[in-house]
């Protein structure tokens, strides 16, 4: 019965080849977040000053109709 509870070589060298997997998924979906993030902040970018222009287009086009 407590045999059947132990681990064996192999069951620990299988248990750390599977750690050794997850690692290496976990640190490339952190590199793809990373990735996303670093595209998502530039498309922000790009729409806070496209936004930026337009306001001071309008502004302009008030103050010269006022």
């Amino acid at each position: 019965m407590i045999e059947q509870n132990l681990a064996t070589k192999r069951d620990i060298a299988d248990l750390k080849r599977d750690i050794k997997e997850l690692e290496i998924k976990v640190e490339k979906i952190r590199s793809d977040l990373a990735r996303d993030l670093k595209d998502l902040e530039y498309r922000m970018t790009i729409k806070l000053g496209t936004m930026m222009v337009v306001a001071v287009g309008a502004m302009a086009a008030l103050t010269r109709v006022l």
